[in-house]
């Protein structure tokens, strides 16, 4: 597809080999072709993409300046004065499902797999909110990127308190922060009980007001808040890990 009028072109001008690799352009596709066009002309070209892949950048012996915005899908080619080769740059999905028995297992699982990814033995923080709500847990994320902490739920019953401290004890340095999230209504003060680690708990009279101290905890200049009402929890879920998440009651 080309944007352009063919009929300013004179018949003297050199036509410039195109390479495209990866891609289609003006009906012609596949894994490699070659095709032809002018100097000074506007193509726009479409990455192919197959299934299990995902489109990474569009890499032009040109140089990326003759390419609209090389980090897009479908975008355009400004043919420069020589031949052009273009790539489009695909790499494999790389999906991982973690899961466990329960909410609880798979938080641990999360844990691990955290762990392996920061490339250490054991954390210097860790975050422990109730399972049973979600507020304070989501509110948190941000906290626990910061602290580079996982998020440990519980559910306050004797068997899950003692499988998190045992879960502490191995994998969190001691003298390590721990961070509680919410009253003991929230998190009984029985989870607290740990010998050997900092343990800070984090609560206000209210999620609003216990968000508030979460975010003075872990602020960054640079980042933006991104608030929310509490009803519509699910909106901020994808952007937790990356930005504060501010709580507002809907009246």
């Amino acid at each position: 597809i080309a944007d352009y009028d063919s009929n300013l072109i004179e018949e003297s001008e050199i036509a410039r080999v195109l390479k495209i690799q990866g891609g289609f352009f003006d009906m012609e596709e596949g894994s490699e072709f070659e095709t032809s066009a002018y100097t000074g002309e506007r193509l726009e070209i479409c990455a192919y993409v197959p299934e299990g892949y995902h489109f990474v950048k569009w890499e032009c012996n040109a140089g990326e300046e003759y390419i609209g915005n090389a980090f897009s899908l479908s975008t355009t080619l400004n043919v420069p004065e020589q031949n052009v080769e273009i790539k489009a740059i695909i790499e494999k999905n790389t999906t991982t499902r973690i899961s466990g028995t329960d909410r609880y297992e798979t938080g641990y699982k999360v844990a691990d797999a955290l762990k392996e990814e920061l490339g250490v033995d054991k954390f210097e923080a860790v975050v422990v909110a109730t399972g049973k709500n979600f507020a304070d847990a989501l509110a948190g994320s941000y906290l626990a990127v910061q602290k580079n902490a996982p998020i440990i739920l519980t559910n306050g019953k004797a068997d899950n308190i003692t499988t998190l401290h045992t879960y502490i004890k191995y994998n969190v340095v001691t003298g390590g922060k721990v961070y509680i999230l919410g009253g003991e209504s929230a998190v009984p003060n029985e989870v607290a009980e740990l010998k050997g680690y900092d343990v800070v708990r984090l609560a206000g009279q209210s999620r609003y007001e216990t968000n508030i101290i979460y975010n003075y905890l872990s602020f960054s200049p640079t980042r933006l808040s991104i608030e929310i009402y509490d009803h519509f929890y699910q909106e901020c879920l994808h952007a937790a890990v990356c930005q504060r998440i501010r709580h507002h009651g809907c009246g």
